[in-house]
């Protein structure tokens, strides 16, 4: 069964991943599952050495007020508590103003010629 923090992670994750990648907190991340990265000689047990985690699956990153974090970190957890404790205290509100942007680009797009070839 989803929870609310499994949703949260799947709405806002990007969906490009790769090998490596730092947090907003400062944590380096390693993707240690994969083998089909093209690794420099050392630089994986580099990178393990120099205090980088290693998760088990490639390292995706998500932005949320303008910055970065990995997935795999958790330090994103308490800040996504507070958004969705908002979201849903204004899910109403929240509705309302996505539906009144649709309109408004909806309304803007129809203004725009069209361009024929």
């Amino acid at each position: 069964m989803l929870t609310r923090m499994d949703s949260f992670e799947m709405a806002w994750k990007c969906d490009a991943h790769g090998p490596t990648a730092v947090c907003n907190c400062g944590k380096a991340y390693v993707d240690g599952h994969n083998a089909g990265y093209t690794w420099g000689e050392g630089e994986f047990e580099k990178l393990v050495a120099n205090g980088a985690i290693t998760l088990d699956h490639s390292v995706g990153t998500f932005q949320l007020e303008g910055r970065e974090y990995v997935d795999g970190c958790s330090c994103w957890e308490a800040k996504a508590e507070r958004i969705m404790d908002w979201l849903d205290a204004n899910a109403v509100r929240v509705a309302y103003y996505l539906n009144m942007e649709r309109d408004r680009k909806m309304r803007e797009a129809t203004r725009v010629p069209l361009v024929e070839g």
